[in-house]
């Protein structure tokens, strides 16, 4: 009697973790002959723009790059990463015109908001050269080089078709002296995307 019991228990518990996998949608089912899944190469993830802004031409000349790479690790959601230079080239009346060179690197995050619009905030790790001691202290020589640390949010526009987009990006900038030192507020950018 006790046997009989015992193959019961063992033919109920069986018989419940066959219908608890069965029905379980996680789980993995075998696929149907003939079906074709989709699959998502890596080459396909991988998203990059190349920008340049910040321009001007006013009692000087300004030029800025951006080069950045990214990976879309969900659907209308990249995250990656670049590089920035920025060039600055003052007019001065009777002195040599100074010269600005300005580098660094950025994190970002971009997600699409709606049609071809998205937000992207980030965050900078700046290399200023020879910083205007005005903005400091006036007291002060020129500072041969300046790290700053700079976040900052804005919203951008693609435009295009296939793989290819072209659009602008407005940025606010966070930090006081990273807005100080380049004389705005934001930065914007125009330029080419890929695969975003």
């Amino acid at each position: 009697m006790k046997t009989l019991k015992g193959l019961w228990v063992i033919f109920l518990l069986t018989g419940s973790i066959v219908l608890v996998y069965g029905q379980n949608p996680r789980l993995p089912k075998k696929p149907e002959k003939n079906k074709r899944y989709e699959t998502v190469s890596l080459a396909d993830k991988i998203t990059g723009d190349f920008m340049l802004g910040n321009v001007g031409f006013f009692n000087g000349l300004f030029l800025s790059s951006k080069l950045t790479a990214g990976y879309t690790v969900f659907p209308r959601v990249a995250l990656g990463g670049g590089f920035k230079l920025f060039y600055n080239e003052f007019q001065v009346p009777a002195q040599a015109n100074p010269r600005f060179f300005d580098y660094g690197t950025l994190l970002y995050g971009r997600a699409h908001v709606y049609g071809g619009f998205y937000i992207q905030g980030e965050y900078s790790f700046m290399t200023y050269d020879n910083v205007p001691p005005q903005i400091f202290d006036p007291t002060r020589d020129p500072v041969l080089r300046t790290q700053v640390n700079s976040p900052a949010l804005g919203v951008g526009y693609l435009s295009g078709m296939d793989k290819w987009t072209f659009g602008a990006q407005i940025l606010y900038l966070f930090n006081e002296m990273s807005r100080d030192i380049q004389g705005s507020i934001v930065e914007y950018w125009f330029g080419a995307t890929y695969n975003f």
